[in-house]
């Protein structure tokens, strides 16, 4: 289950923030979507069936990722020290510099 409490914030390379994205909300990169899907159900078309799983699939690796780091205290990352597989998945337009990861609860 990925956790509602944990939110991520950006901050572009020119300072500015936006986000304040709950881990199970944060755009993801269509193609990627089409990939996974292609991976793990051969359907180059998923339907909404197959896209929610391949979705909830995403959001829980990355939420892994994200929940690990603010359990071992980093709770600002730089945008260059997050995994590839990670940073590739989000469909972010924004030149990132850091992202900085909030529990709410």
């Amino acid at each position: 289950m990925i956790p509602r409490n944990i939110y991520l914030i950006f901050e572009t390379i020119e300072g500015t923030e936006f986000g304040g994205f709950p881990l199970n909300t944060l755009p993801i990169k269509e193609e990627k979507i089409i990939e996974k899907s292609m991976e793990i159900f051969a359907d180059p078309k998923p339907c909404s069936y197959h896209r929610n799983a391949v979705t909830q699939r995403i959001y829980l690796e990355i939420s892994h990722y994200f929940i690990e780091s603010y359990k071992k205290g980093r709770k600002k990352l730089y945008w260059e020290d997050i995994p590839l597989k990670i940073r590739e998945y989000l469909d972010i337009s924004q030149k990132i510099s850091k992202v900085f990861i909030y529990y709410k609860g």
